[in-house]
């Protein structure tokens, strides 16, 4: 049981070195780059958002969606 349980880990820890590399690629700057589309087809929400993010009090700001459809995603 507890080589099962070390063999588990080992795979976990070889899936997470695996990601690293990926990771690089949402290094910019930009919060929003990790977003899906935020470059296309979410560019005016990702305006909407960055514009309420940078006014000088934060803006109060209401997603709405569908279960499942990236609103925590977005709102972190």
């Amino acid at each position: 049981l507890i080589n099962r349980k070390l063999d588990d880990c080992e795979c976990i820890v070889h899936s997470v070195a695996s990601l690293l590399p990926k990771k690089e690629k949402y290094t910019d700057d930009d919060p929003f780059s990790g977003l899906i589309g935020y470059d296309r087809s979410l560019r005016d929400a990702v305006e909407k958002g960055r514009a309420a993010v940078l006014y000088p009090h934060g803006l109060h700001v209401l997603l709405t969606g569908a279960s499942g459809v990236g609103k925590t995603f977005f709102a972190e």
